[in-house]
């Protein structure tokens, strides 16, 4: 690690504890809005709830302001900040026993048609297949997945490739390209050609199109703390939550702070490949690091 990081990482620790000292004393009262809560919970150590996926509790009691939130994500966003992408298991094995995991992935491939009832076709089985056999270990995991067919389909077959019978999954609708879109007619306009790889890469990395979409940074931190964070098992350590393209590659450019060069799609041609995404490690303390994933190699 260079003098660089080294400093980031210490600054990235005073500045944690200050804002645990400010979050200590800020308003805990939740907001009533169903859709945009104003503060988030803190994630800290599992807990024995009855209840998998009903969110997480920390031996710190911590309400943070939506603001706060958003300051301290960008700590972590700075410390985090990837060129490239690494293998899923090179994470996973690499975990501390401490540290929990969200592989925030893109579903196999699919069949053609792009409905919710759409299905993996056979190379795609054999794919989330493989990212299961990557991943074998004694402990078991939690799956998460949109409402579309071919997300779930996807979980299955990491939990067959595992070995595990799978145990059920939590549903998460919002993790789907709408999440972030703000006005779909003037997308609509702007999508001409049919290239929505194209059109959200621009967006998240230049912030063309804005009128079309929400504040970058907003939806991505809104996501990570009101969406994916409180859907994580509150007793196994590790999630496997399956998603589509367009919600994660926006999140994966926020996330490395737009150093990954992979998904710069009007340069590279290339944009999020199947069981790719973003891995959210969290400490006890409730750090998160990003660190993007590759299920299987690229163009595989």
């Amino acid at each position: 690690m260079n003098i660089a990081k080294t400093l980031l990482k210490g600054s990235l620790a005073i500045a944690i504890g200050a804002l645990y000292a400010c979050g200590s004393d800020s308003n805990s009262q939740s907001s009533d809005s169903e859709s945009t809560p104003e503060s988030s919970a803190s994630i800290g150590e599992p807990s024995s709830a009855e209840n998998d996926n009903a969110g997480s509790s920390s031996s710190v009691a911590l309400i943070l302001s939506f603001e706060e939130e958003m300051a301290r994500d960008s700590l972590f966003v700075e410390a985090s900040a990837d060129t490239g992408f690494s293998a899923i298991e090179d994470v996973y094995h690499n975990l501390a026993s401490d540290e929990r995991v969200v592989f925030l992935i893109r579903h196999a491939k699919r069949i053609t048609k792009t409905s919710k009832e759409a299905t993996l076709v056979y190379a795609g089985k054999v794919q989330a297949q493989q990212v299961g056999a990557k991943l074998v270990s004694d402990e078991s995991f939690a799956y998460g997945h949109t409402d579309f067919v071919r997300t779930q389909e996807t979980a299955e077959y990491i939990a067959l490739g595992r070995g595990e019978e799978f145990p059920g999954s939590v549903v998460i609708p919002e993790l789907t390209e709408n999440w972030y879109i703000k006005d779909a007619e003037r997308l609509a306009v702007y999508d001409t050609i049919n290239n929505p790889s194209l059109i959200y890469s621009k967006w998240a990395y230049n912030n063309e199109y804005s009128d079309a979409f929400y504040d970058l940074k907003e939806r991505c931190v809104r996501a990570i703390t009101e969406i994916i964070l409180p859907n994580i098992s509150q007793t196994k350590r590790v999630n496997i939550f399956v998603s589509h393209d367009m919600f994660i590659g926006p999140l994966t450019v926020y996330c490395t702070n737009k150093k990954i060069n992979r998904l710069r799609y009007w340069e590279t041609d290339k944009w999020v490949y199947f069981v790719s995404g973003i891995a959210i490690v969290i400490k006890p303390n409730g750090e998160r690091r990003y660190i993007p994933i590759d299920g299987i190699e690229y163009d595989t």
